[in-house]
């Protein structure tokens, strides 16, 4: 799981250079990921026959990817704090990581890379789409303005979070398969929590993130209210959301009508650390109201209805959370590995608190992300015709050269072969006539190493090099012949040279074309 702290200040001259700035991060991570690799491979087979990852590897892996992420928030610019050089939490960074491994299916873990290939795949589109010119538009954005937009941060919040959970796939610190790119859907009364994805390890369980004791008497049921869900409840206020789930809000727990303050739907975090503040003793309402309330003659989300958006909130009681920063808020993780015990919490767990959720604006994030799907798939195939373009371009351009320096090759040995018999058994003219021809393979040599030709035609074209170096040698021999017996021997022990060479070269055209 991941949060985010949502849009804040930055600071104009580090994301100028933000990519330079980024480079130390890069070159030790680097390294870091070489051992991490190791550590996988490692971890692959210990998985395989335990059903779970060694322990060394359930502790290095999710600091890695912890780290990993890190750097790429900073790159991604959804924070201007510089990440820390290590592989531990750090509650002061803007964006929080947890992971927690468990047991795996050991076939999931055998077919482990053709099951994440689909999800690398999207990751891959959505990671071209948003590195585009969107990149250099909310670099833009970002330096001119001092801070990212709440629409663009969410949507690249949601990717760099669908790069982790697959890369955490991969890692094998999870069984569940990468989902939720678009964001995540609330849980709404009666649907209970998330479920889990497999028991955690016998070296510990996670860290139990319960509410609070109740010390007083929250609702049994939520209130109705038009146009309002109400999910959580306490003693003195209740949480909620319109039905169209663009907004979200606290209300009076003795009286629902009173004002209320609301939020838009993307700075949740904020209200709901707030509304436990406000509240420590709310729990999950899942009860139906045995009736409804007489409806008012406008709903709470009607224009100019008491409290709207934008009302001015009460002050934040003492001892505000530290880990409020804005859009999101989050509680610390102060370990990927849990304490001690040997089970998940039924209840109350990390996955049930609305601030490890990202909820993306419908007409803004969610669009944006659209966006980098298609630029991706556009730049993909754009990518792929490129190659298969660029590689065919390849072909004819190297086709072309070879056969114009073979023709001309060509020539010089029909020339060669008429000069032997108009030598009439001048000696000293058939070797001058074998030097030449000599000249004339290293021509072809020389054009034909120039040429760079497909990987699939590399071994074609490297016998025809070899070839082609071959005769220059005997043709080479032939005219330092000093005696017509040395001569004849040369010609004997190489007689197919020629035909050799042929066969060869008529290869390596079939293979280019």
């Amino acid at each position: 799981m991941m949060a985010f702290a949502g849009p804040a200040q930055q600071r104009r001259l580090t994301v100028f250079f933000r990519l330079i700035l980024v480079i130390p991060q890069a070159f030790v991570l680097f390294f870091v990921g070489i051992a991490a690799f190791v550590v996988v491979v490692i971890g692959w087979f210990g998985a395989l026959f335990m059903g779970r990852l060694p322990r060394f590897a359930a502790e290095f892996l999710p600091g890695f990817l912890r780290w990993q992420m890190r750097v790429s928030a900073y790159e991604f610019l959804l924070t201007d704090k510089y990440p820390p050089f290590t592989l531990e939490p750090d509650d002061t960074f803007p964006v929080w990581l947890a992971a927690q491994p468990g047991r795996l299916n050991r076939w999931a873990v055998l077919f482990r890379f053709f099951l994440g290939l689909p999800a690398s795949l999207l990751a891959y589109i959505v990671q071209s789409g948003a590195f585009s010119i969107v990149a250099f538009v909310t670099w833009l954005i970002v330096l001119f303005s001092g801070r990212m937009p709440p629409s663009l941060y969410q949507a690249y919040a949601a990717v760099l979070r669908y790069q982790a959970r697959t890369g955490g796939y991969f890692l094998m610190l999870t069984s569940e398969w990468p989902w939720g790119l678009f964001g995540d859907k609330e849980t709404f009364g009666g649907q209970g929590p998330i479920p889990a994805y497999g028991a955690p390890p016998a070296y510990g369980a996670p860290p139990a993130y319960s509410a609070p004791p109740a010390y007083g008497a929250p609702p049994a049921y939520p209130p109705r209210v038009p146009g309002v869900t109400f999910t959580f409840g306490g003693p003195a206020y209740l949480w909620g959301y319109s039905d169209d789930r663009t907004m979200c809000g606290i209300w009076s727990a003795t009286n629902p009508g009173a004002p209320r303050q609301t939020w838009p739907i993307g700075e949740q975090g904020e209200a709901w650390t707030k509304f436990w503040q406000l509240d420590p003793q709310a729990v999950e309402l899942s009860e139906p109201a045995p009736a409804p309330l007489p409806p008012p003659a406008a709903t709470p989300w009607s224009p100019g209805a008491p409290g709207s958006v934008g009302a001015s909130p009460p002050p934040y009681p003492a001892g505000a959370s530290p880990y409020q920063q804005g859009g999101w808020s989050v509680a610390p993780v102060t370990s990927s590995l849990p304490p001690s015990g040997n089970a998940y919490p039924t209840s109350g767990s990390t996955a049930d608190d609305p601030r490890w959720r990202l909820i993306l604006s419908a007409g803004g994030a969610r669009a944006l992300l659209i966006v980098f799907i298609v630029l991706g798939s556009v730049f993909g195939v754009g990518n792929v015709a490129l190659q298969v373009g660029g590689h065919s371009i390849a072909k004819i351009e190297a086709t072309l050269d070879i056969q114009v320096a073979d023709t001309s090759l060509n020539n010089s040995v029909n020339t060669y072969e008429s000069a032997i018999k108009s030598c009439n058994g001048s000696f000293p003219c058939v070797t001058q006539a074998s030097r030449t021809l000599s000249q004339a393979f290293g021509s072809f040599l020389s054009t034909l190493d120039s040429t760079s030709v497909p990987s699939g035609a590399a071994a074609a074209k490297g016998q025809v090099v070899a070839d082609a170096n071959h005769c220059q040698q005997v043709f080479e021999e032939l005219g330092t012949a000093s005696t017509v017996a040395q001569y004849n021997q040369i010609l004997q022990a190489n007689g197919a040279i020629l035909t050799v060479f042929s066969e060869d070269y008529r290869h390596l055209i079939n293979t280019l074309e």
